[in-house]
């Protein structure tokens, strides 16, 4: 089962259309859900998550234009950074009302911030949610009921396809983590 793919054929963004505005932006200071999460024994520091928007202009023009082939509902920024001086992880979710997102990373967080992909124990594996407020769609996740699927490190100025209506984290954030994201009908 593929749960992500580098998508090798379409071109990088020009660095020119990288300076955009938002139509609209949302900050969650509290990716962790208000609980406390445990990964590995060691207390996870939940990163702070900000998405917006991207309004009308050279960029969303350029992507209409060379993702022609992709049917896409939305073009948004999202940065996830970390929460003080600490490394930080975007805990363990399925997405809101999306399967699959098409994934350009801008900046990547840090050298060593892993993708990872999980099946929770007596659970479907896709978890599509239909608001958001919570990690799954039947709420809160322990990562002590996870099995890992598979991780990966993804690389800047590159485009990946990505499952995410199956349970997802982001770790080892220790600076802003900034990319293009496109939800895929």
């Amino acid at each position: 089962m593929k749960l992500y793919q580098e998508i090798s054929y379409l071109p990088s963004i020009p660095e020119d259309f990288l300076s955009f505005t938002l139509s609209t932006e949302s900050l969650v200071t509290d990716i962790g859900y208000g609980v406390k999460h445990y990964k590995n024994n060691k207390l996870v520091n939940p990163c702070i998550y900000s998405y917006g928007q991207i309004d009308k202009g050279l960029l969303s023009d350029w992507i209409l234009k060379e993702l022609k082939d992709f049917k896409f509902s939305l073009i948004q920024f999202q940065t996830q950074s970390p929460s003080g001086n600490l490394s930080s992880t975007h805990v363990v979710h399925a997405d809101v009302k999306r399967k699959y997102a098409l994934n350009y990373i801008i900046k990547t967080g840090g050298d060593k911030v892993i993708t990872s992909w999980y099946h929770e124990k007596g659970k479907p594996l896709h978890r599509t949610k239909s608001s958001g407020g919570k990690q799954s769609d039947d709420g809160i996740v322990n990562y002590e009921n996870l099995v890992l699927l598979d991780s990966t490190i993804f690389q800047p100025s590159k485009w990946y396809l990505l499952n995410v209506g199956i349970l997802h984290d982001v770790d080892n954030i220790i600076s802003n983590r900034e990319s293009i994201t496109l939800s895929i009908k």
